[in-house]
């Protein structure tokens, strides 16, 4: 019962952290559209299309997303290498399953959710505040 509880406290947290992250990449995506709205106009007006004026921008969200997912990454790696060690050699009895795959698998699947964050987030900026 007491994982269970942590478990569910785990994935409400986590929802509110993606739901958080997902609303400052728009908010940044805002301010790039609201920056750089002449240079839009002027698109506009040579007869750009729909997608190469939001392109930058999509493409702005991703990376920020992959910055984001990098830095987790950075993080969950000192913490690995700092913390996860030293425990396992003072709590020998606990079995805590560190493998290099896991690892990997780990930083494979922030980079995906990093990047896919990105995208939702400058997708949800693009279709909200940007009318082409």
């Amino acid at each position: 019962a007491l994982t269970r509880t942590a478990r569910w406290i785990g994935i409400v947290f986590a929802s509110l952290l993606a739901f958080a992250s997902l609303v400052l990449i728009a908010n940044a995506i805002r301010l790039a559209i609201y920056a750089r709205r002449k240079e839009i106009a002027i698109m506009r007006l040579v007869g750009a299309s729909n997608w190469f004026i939001r392109w930058p921008f999509l493409l702005e969200g991703i990376l920020q997303g992959l910055i984001g997912a990098l830095v987790a990454i950075l993080l969950l790696y000192v913490v690995q290498v700092a913390v996860v060690e030293r425990i396992k050699e003072v709590l020998v009895f606990l079995p805590i399953g560190s493998s290099h795959q896991e690892f990997f698998r780990l930083v494979l699947g922030l980079l995906v959710t990093g990047i896919a964050m990105g995208a939702a987030g400058s997708t949800m900026a693009l279709r909200r505040y940007l009318r082409v």
